[in-house]
């Protein structure tokens, strides 16, 4: 029979799931934080940001779909955890970019980055990134500038993303994308043109954030245009007798 391997003391404090809905980023960087340990390096891997590349690469986007197992090494060598590469110092400062990109489109305005490169036996280097998330930045207003016809509160009822309630803490809808509101803006242009508006036309968008970087501001600039209705509707063909009469309510409802 084997002996038992007390193992405890190179395993990470147990982390919740709940924050971050992938299994699979948790136990990537548990697991290469344990091999780490057990070399005799002490280091805290990133969760969140192997969460974000593995979704990446699987093409997910703002989707909270997980991730996969096989995908892991992919994701913690995009973030640059690979040995044997040579050191290029405008490659780092790309990767550091990379990083924050990542965490900005997530809505963290407010992430800080430091790279520190130290020098190690062999002619090598160890590369640390030290990352400060902080908040997401929630969306505290959207206004609409430019339509009459509807009310504000209908035409951002159109809208997926809102202002901080109570499920968004779930949805996370509060929080800025530009995808979202991209198809937000498709949902409103439709709403129109299902109205008679032909000719609406978002003109532009501004996208503000306080300077505390904690709060965003929307202001979307529309022109409705005049509304069209139907003057008159011509059949040609071999109709059937009585069937104008039911088709009636379809053209002049």
């Amino acid at each position: 029979m084997k002996a038992v391997i007390d193992m405890s003391e190179h395993v990470a404090d147990i982390e919740h799931q709940l924050w971050i809905n992938s299994c699979g980023a948790h136990a990537g960087t548990t697991a290469l934080e344990m091999l780490l340990s057990m070399s005799g390096k002490q280091v805290e891997l990133d969760r969140l940001f192997t969460y974000y590349v593995l979704r990446d690469m699987a093409g997910y986007g703002d989707k909270d779909n997980g991730s996969r197992i096989r995908d892991i090494p992919k994701a913690l060598k995009e973030i640059g955890i690979a040995d044997g590469r040579t050191f290029d110092r405008a490659q780092l400062d790309k990767a550091e970019q990379e990083l924050k990109r990542q965490y900005l489109t997530r809505g963290k305005y407010g992430v800080v980055i430091t790279t520190t490169v130290t020098p190690l036996e062999r002619n090598r280097v160890g590369i640390n990134f030290n990352i400060e998330e902080g908040d997401a930045a929630k969306i505290r207003q959207i206004n609409i500038v430019g339509a009459k016809a509807f009310s504000e509160k209908d035409l951002l009822s159109q809208f997926q993303l809102t202002t901080p309630g109570w499920m968004t803490w779930y949805t996370k809808n509060d929080q800025y994308s530009r995808q979202k509101l991209s198809a937000d803006l498709e949902k409103l242009k439709s709403f129109y043109m299902n109205q008679g508006y032909l000719e609406f036309a978002v003109e532009s968008t501004q996208v503000s954030i306080s300077p505390d970087k904690q709060d965003v501001y929307i202001t979307v600039n529309v022109t409705e245009g005049d509304r069209y209705q139907v003057s008159s509707v011509k059949l040609a063909g071999d109709l059937a007798d009585g069937l104008l009469g039911p088709l009636q309510p379809v053209f002049f409802d």
